[in-house]
């Protein structure tokens, strides 16, 4: 597919966002700063100017739990009360965006897979933490990656699920798929034995769980836009080095596999970066918000080398970006950690295309001056400023951003990272600052 139809169908995907059509507004006024919202952005996103700056403000997983004095735990469990949450934040801070709901994971599903890879409030952390988080191991071992590659469906069915969820394992004594190819019927002999029931019986269970959680999430979203609240994104995509490092072979695997076996380890990056584009765009078509989530957890600046990411990283990363816009998706690279080394790299090899870089900690003057005229950029708020300054700490922080990166349009003014426990007076003062000092003369 050529630039030209990747910039056309990122334009329909961005109008038909903005457009807001089939969406009932709970009043004229809700209409009108959807409207008004969505077009900040997107002409933030197309490098033109806006009224003003656009404001993604930083708001962790479990701040609204924070602000309205219960825990990320009950959210996980009480759906109800992770609506009321979010409506509360939502309009009580008057914001461009909101992050989705969609965080917010459901703590009952993973208890019924007996989901090993998680860790969350009241199993495995205290009851008031205000993260989860993921437990890193080697799911897939050294020598599986032919194995991978031959049949990734059968590896994930047969050794990734039974490894990873206890309550799942019996799923290992499945026959491969591929026997039953010439005679599809035979498949149900092989689910007669009572652990694969076991395995199957809890999936049900576990997908009916997750149904409950997902209507109550689209039904919050859903509430959000029609109170004049656009989303800006509805999916989650990862650089393939980070997919395989982060939840097949861990951070120790995946670098012993960049010097023992470098040309296995690409060719799975680059299976990687396939599968995570085809489940990317199939989840894509019933999707209106136009970004895609991307979060980079492990090419930053001194975690490797600029040659290490320039033969590792950024191949598949570019491949995700590339495949993304070519389906009319604009990319939200939020890039972790430093980034100061990578930034010329970056716009040397950049996909033509829309797409934001978010960083969370880079010279942003030096960010505007080799990136600004190719991409929209935002981020580098301290969010621990947010979260431990003084509202006239964080005005004067923000009105530095401001004045680094306004001109000529493609700022978003965001945090470094999402607070969690943020003084709510602090990001008042972000939205603030943007109307005071984020507005472009007409």
């Amino acid at each position: 597919m050529g630039v030209e139809m990747g910039f056309e169908r990122q334009q329909e995907r961005l109008k038909k966002w903005s457009e807001a059509e089939g969406i009932f507004f709970e009043s004229e006024e809700a209409k009108f700063q959807y409207k008004r919202r969505t077009e900040r952005f997107v002409r933030a996103v197309i490098l033109q100017l806006p009224d003003r700056v656009p404001v993604f403000l930083p708001m962790g997983v479990s701040f609204p739990a924070y602000y309205c004095g219960i825990t990320l735990k009950q959210m996980m469990y009480d759906y109800d009360a992770l609506e009321k949450a979010w409506l509360k934040v939502a309009r009580e801070f008057d914001m461009d965006t909101f992050g989705p709901p969609v965080l917010v994971h459901p703590a009952r599903v993973f208890e019924l897979i007996g989901c090993r890879y998680w860790v969350w409030p009241g199993n495995g952390l205290p009851d008031d933490s205000e993260i989860y988080q993921y437990v890193e191991d080697e799911y897939l071992y050294a020598d599986e990656y032919d194995e991978l590659l031959k049949d990734p469906t059968d590896f994930f069915l047969r050794k990734l699920l039974p490894r990873t969820c206890s309550k799942l394992s019996g799923l290992k004594k499945l026959k491969t798929p591929k026997c039953f190819l010439f005679d599809p019927a035979l498949l149900v002999f092989n689910l007669v034995e009572d652990e694969i029931q076991e395995a199957l019986e809890t999936l049900i269970d576990s997908i009916r769980e997750c149904r409950i959680w997902l209507q109550k999430i689209t039904k919050i979203a859903e509430e959000l836009v029609q109170m004049g609240y656009p989303r800006l994104w509805e999916l989650i995509a990862t650089a393939p080095f980070d997919f395989l490092g982060d939840t097949l072979r861990g951070t120790k695997g995946i670098f012993l596999d960049m010097y023992r076996q470098p040309s296995k380890l690409m060719e799975v990056l680059d299976l990687c970066a396939d599968l995570i584009i085809q489940r990317i765009i199939e989840s894509s078509e019933n999707v209106i918000a136009p970004f895609v989530f991307i979060p980079l957890h492990k090419g930053y600046d001194g975690f490797m080398s600029p040659q290490q990411y320039q033969i590792f990283y950024w191949p598949g990363l570019k491949k995700i970006l590339c495949g993304l816009i070519n389906n009319g998706l604009i990319p939200w690279v939020f890039a972790e950690g430093n980034y100061n080394q990578r930034i010329e790299l970056i716009a040397d090899d950049l996909p033509k295309g829309y797409m934001v870089w978010h960083f969370e900690h880079v010279d942003m003057k030096k960010a505007k001056e080799i990136l600004g005229k190719k991409v929209c950029i935002a981020g580098n708020l301290s969010p621990l400023l947010v979260q431990n300054g003084t509202p006239e700490e964080v005005e004067r922080e923000c009105r530095i951003l401001i004045e680094t990166c306004k001109e000529g349009g493609g700022y978003i003014l965001a945090g470094g990272a999402s607070v969690n426990k943020a003084k709510p007076e602090n990001m008042r003062a972000i939205m603030k600052t943007a109307e005071k000092y984020g507005k472009y003369i007409s």
